[in-house]
């Protein structure tokens, strides 16, 4: 059987979801993306596939950084949460009721719920198709305590997965749950 082309997302696997946050003036702006990749590891670069529709998009082009937060299953409807379309001048932290977490390099808050913290500096943005790869300088990561205690290199706890396609499903360990 052969899909559509356009339809390529559903011959995939599942993509790891994060969530990136960034400023707009003062307000804390987060959202949920599943594109996102390792580019290189030296110097150390974060992509991530944006619409330039979106705040997260405009937010990291204006102010040049971002921090890209690992969530865990447990976190899937605050998650879906921060995907709401608010005005720009409206946090989705407080609309998702999730914690902002100070960096300690780049202005924009980390997701203190989250597993990982990824602070980014704007390396470079280049259009593909009707997103942007987004990327970023790492300039510093902070891990929860959890993973502190259980060695990152040695285990890492289940990370929420979307699976692509335009349906809305997330999987973990091999269940799916919506």
């Amino acid at each position: 059987m052969d899909l559509d082309p356009k339809d390529y997302l559903k011959a995939t696997g599942p993509f790891p979801v994060v969530l990136v946050s960034t400023l707009n003036g003062d307000v804390e702006n987060v959202a949920p993306y599943a594109w996102v990749m390792a580019i290189s590891m030296d110097p150390p670069i974060l992509g991530v596939a944006i619409r330039n529709i979106r705040d997260t998009f405009k937010n990291i082009m204006d102010q040049g950084e971002f921090v890209v937060s690992v969530p865990g299953p447990e976190l899937k409807d605050k998650v879906i949460k921060t995907a709401a379309a608010l005005p720009r001048d409206q946090s989705e932290f407080k609309h998702a009721d999730l914690t902002p977490k100070k960096s300690k390099i780049v202005s924009p808050p980390g997701v203190e719920e989250c597993l990982t913290q990824i602070e980014c500096k704007l390396e470079w943005a280049k259009e593909a198709g009707d997103h942007h790869v987004v990327c970023g300088r790492v300039v510093n990561v902070s891990i929860c305590k959890e993973l502190e205690e259980s060695g990152i290199d040695a285990t890492y706890p289940d990370a929420l997965m979307h699976i692509g396609g335009g349906r809305n499903l997330y999987t973990k360990s091999g269940q799916i749950f919506s």
